[in-house]
């Protein structure tokens, strides 16, 4: 289906378009080129999508693409193209910084219901103990936190709370599912809520309650 180059060294830039922002897609591009051993990078690109360049054999390039052509579990890739060139020599693979374009269709999906991990984390040991906005790539949210195109922490209402160092430790270690989730928090770090004078001593059960 990708044909292009063979066995050779050479190089494939795909840009996807659809739901790619804000669902971990960076993240899942970044482990499976890691795992077919490409070196390149993936990068949004404002509202026009998610750009992937790609270097190494051809038949690696094409098992990727069919790897990742569909997306991640909150993704919906509405259009995907693939162009083939030269290799520049790139090492190693990366996430690299957003571009600032504002045309085109992209979107960001609606705000997602906690997941089962996190609701584990919640109830368990750790620092996410009882933190009540504890969200990580798979869960959490999206559209209600977001001020602009391309989704990252700083174009979010997140911006204004500075990670801390085991939260920064997360955001960027490829093995944890919180790697660049961008409204990573914990209770050293993140929002917090209070009671306003002669409202419910529970605020959060008090809401619940009337929603």
């Amino acid at each position: 289906m990708y044909e292009g180059c063979g066995d050779e060294v050479c190089m494939a830039r795909v840009l996807f378009d659809g739901v790619v922002q804000g669902v971990g897609f960076r993240p899942f591009i970044y482990r499976a080129a890691v795992d077919h051993g490409l070196a390149g990078y993936v990068r949004n690109l404002g509202a026009k999508g998610v750009e992937v360049v790609v270097e190494g054999s051809g038949d690696e390039i094409r098992s990727f693409i069919n790897t990742v052509e569909e997306g991640p579990p909150l993704s919906e890739v509405r259009e995907l193209k693939v162009e083939w060139g030269s290799p520049r020599g790139f090492e190693g693979f990366s996430i690299s910084g957003s571009s600032e374009d504002g045309s085109g269709s992209g979107v960001v999906p609606p705000d997602t219901a906690i997941c089962s991990d996190c609701l584990m984390d919640i109830h368990g040991e750790g620092r996410f103990s009882g933190y009540w906005a504890t969200s990580c790539v798979n869960c959490g949210p999206r559209f209600c936190v977001l001020r602009k195109m391309p989704y990252d922490r700083e174009n979010t209402s997140m911006s204004s709370f500075e990670l801390c160092s085991d939260c920064k430790d997360d955001y960027n270690d490829p093995g944890d599912r919180r790697y660049h989730a961008q409204t990573i928090a914990c209770a050293e770090c993140g929002p917090s809520h209070y009671r306003v004078p002669g409202c419910s001593e529970e605020p959060i059960k008090s809401v619940a309650e009337d929603i």
